[in-house]
């Protein structure tokens, strides 16, 4: 066999190699495609809340220190609580 056809028959093996790759890559970000999303919300989210002139990086910040330190699920709780609490103001200012 000369050099060429071995590095023809090379090139083909990684080729197909790559190819099967690539598509266990595509499972795997199926797999991921939903807490992914999660995070593009969260992104736009805080895009979104820094256009706004009221809110400043630093209470983001604030935010994300705090979900670090209690947690998800705690800081969900309190989130939850807290939206109550500032619907219940709204009306009481109307």
């Amino acid at each position: 066999m000369t050099r060429l056809a071995e590095i023809l028959q090379r090139r083909e093996r990684l080729l197909a190699n790559s190819a099967a790759c690539r598509e266990r890559l595509l499972g795997h970000g199926a797999v991921l495609a939903r807490p992914l999303s999660w995070f593009d919300r969260l992104a736009s989210g805080a895009r979104e809340a820094l256009a706004r002139p009221g809110v400043t990086p630093a209470v983001l910040a604030a935010g994300v220190g705090l979900l670090a330190a209690l947690g998800p699920r705690r800081c969900l709780a309190w989130g939850v609580k807290g939206f109550g609490v500032w619907r219940l103001w709204r009306q009481l200012r109307r």
